[in-house]
């Protein structure tokens, strides 16, 4: 029963979640004040939905490749100044991974902008 519920609340929040990525931009790049930001976003992904998905699973694996080959390493440097480096370095790295997933998913937007319009 609690993996029936898992499914019929995970699944819809990705769905929902896909939908409403780009209420943000819309937000800030067309001037739309709340719902309608929220409807511009949803009417941007509407027929493209499997796409957007894929090309954000996609830099997510890439992400999620990229952090593993770093942290590996440093998961076996230990409890001295090496290991405290190593974590350090990671945490930096993730810091610049953000804005790169900001700018992969703003020229997605600007994609769909250009093919719905």
């Amino acid at each position: 029963m609690i993996l029936l519920w898992f499914f019929a609340l995970v699944i819809p929040a990705l769905i929902f979640s896909i939908f409403y990525a780009f209420t943000l931009y819309a937000f800030f790049f067309e001037d739309k004040k709340s719902m309608d930001a929220v409807n511009r976003s949803y009417a941007l992904v509407r027929g493209y939905w499997w796409p957007v998905l894929g090309r954000f699973l996609l830099i997510g694996l890439v992400l999620v490749a990229v952090i593993s080959l770093i942290s590996w390493p440093t998961a076996y440097l230990g409890n001295n100044i090496w290991g405290w480096l190593g974590g350090a370095l990671v945490q930096i790295i993730g810091l610049l991974i953000g804005p790169v997933v900001m700018v992969f998913a703003y020229r997605l937007y600007r994609d769909l902008v250009k093919i719905k319009d």
